[in-house]
């Protein structure tokens, strides 16, 4: 079974400005969490990022790896990496989370 992750895009007004702060803050394939998704096979087995934008769904990146790290204090995250693809999908309303 596939799972997918939510993820809010910070700072994004539309799905455009999602694309221009990516390229802006690196190539726009990796994103970190502190939190480590506890079903790592599912979500490799073809899962996505849907980005959450003004309250709505918007878009989607596959994501095609994840890598376990620390950082200088030792405490552990997560870099998500995703497909370069930003995919627009049926925007669906969602609440704040």
């Amino acid at each position: 079974m596939t799972v997918h992750l939510l993820r809010p895009a910070v700072g994004a007004r539309d799905l455009d400005h999602l694309r221009q702060l990516m390229i802006e803050r690196g190539d726009g394939r990796c994103i970190h969490t502190r939190n480590i998704p506890k079903r790592v096979d599912e979500l490799l087995a073809g899962g996505s990022v849907y980005w959450i934008i003004a309250h709505r769904i918007q878009a989607r990146q596959l994501l095609t790896s994840l890598v376990r790290d620390e950082d200088d204090d030792g405490r552990p995250y997560c870099r998500i990496y995703l497909d370069g693809e930003v995919v627009p999908v049926q925007p669906w309303p969602r609440r704040p989370h």
